[in-house]
């Protein structure tokens, strides 16, 4: 999905989270300013715990509806591995902002993220004259392994098919 900024396309991930009926959402810090003051400000009325990458773990909660980190992290550029939160999101989908590593570098998809966003307007940009973001979501092959997709797959999570945005009959959303 493409979006007019970065952080547009992080507030269309946190609304489409709430859909599945719960608003805590494990926020892993360092983050992003901007994403940190929209989490921190409760403007979209979620329950946020914010956390360090050992502490994922211990505040998912059953309310929890997403698990967000960023690595590299901006600015401080701090690295957490994607694998082990989500081992430690139990299940929960986890967000990566993967604004600093383009999908050349990182693929957290491959890794075992549901989403990863990116701000266009940093390194897939390149000069720092576009605003944009994106985030490709996870779907899941015949075998289970995580493919990019730029529509939501038919699933069971909280992302609704109102999000798709293919003019393809063959669309397999929702």
């Amino acid at each position: 999905m493409a979006f007019p900024s970065g952080m547009a396309a992080l507030t269309a991930v946190l609304l489409a989270a709430r859909e599945s009926g719960k608003n805590h959402v494990v926020a892993v810090r360092p983050l992003y300013g901007g994403s940190d003051a929209l989490l921190a400000g409760g403007l979209l009325g979620h329950d946020v715990t914010f956390t360090t990458p050992d502490g994922v773990r211990g505040a998912v909660r059953p309310e929890t509806c997403l698990v967000i980190l960023e690595t590299p992290g901006n600015p401080t550029l701090d690295l957490v591995d994607i694998e082990q939160a989500v081992r430690d999101a139990a299940g929960v989908p986890v967000l990566v902002d993967s604004t600093f590593m383009t999908p050349v570098l990182q693929r957290p998809l491959e890794l075992g993220a549901s989403i990863v966003m990116h701000s266009a307007t940093k390194f897939l940009g390149g000069h720092g004259d576009v605003i944009a973001g994106s985030w490709p979501r996870a779907r899941r092959g015949r075998r289970g392994s995580a493919r990019s997709a730029s529509r939501p797959a038919r699933s069971s999570t909280p992302w609704p098919r109102s999000s798709c945005t293919a003019a393809s009959p063959r669309c397999r959303c929702g």
